[in-house]
């Protein structure tokens, strides 16, 4: 996360927004570095990119005890949100809202993460 935060401050910079990450020590897991790198740069630049005034903030954390514990990955944004009406079809890879012009980043990547990780 560390390392694509770098790589985006410089646009976060360039537009005057904060862009934070807090991570707790997560120890080892099983994941796809490739693909979580990925959805991180997508969810995270087009937080970046949709956000006029304000900012980003990256967390992650670990969830679960054993062999339920998963990785979570929260981007939250001061961008202008995703109606609620469009927020069920968010929930899939290939729909976004169309009512709104910059919807939030989150809607554009919450079908993401179940594909990045996995448990181990």
């Amino acid at each position: 996360m560390a390392s694509v935060v770098a790589l985006l401050a410089p646009q976060a910079d360039s537009k005057n927004l904060y862009l934070r990450s807090v991570a707790e020590p997560l120890g080892w897991l099983e994941i796809d570095p490739v693909r979580l790198r990925q959805c991180l740069f997508n969810v995270i630049g087009n937080a970046v990119k949709f956000t006029e005034t304000g900012g980003v903030e990256v967390r992650m954390s670990l969830v679960g005890e054993g062999a339920e514990r998963k990785l979570r990955c929260e981007v939250q944004d001061t961008g202008v949100g995703v109606p609620e009406d469009a927020k069920p079809r968010c929930s899939t890879a290939s729909s976004r809202p169309t009512r709104v012009r910059r919807a939030s980043s989150a809607a554009r990547a919450s079908a993401w993460p179940s594909r990045a990780v996995w448990r181990g």
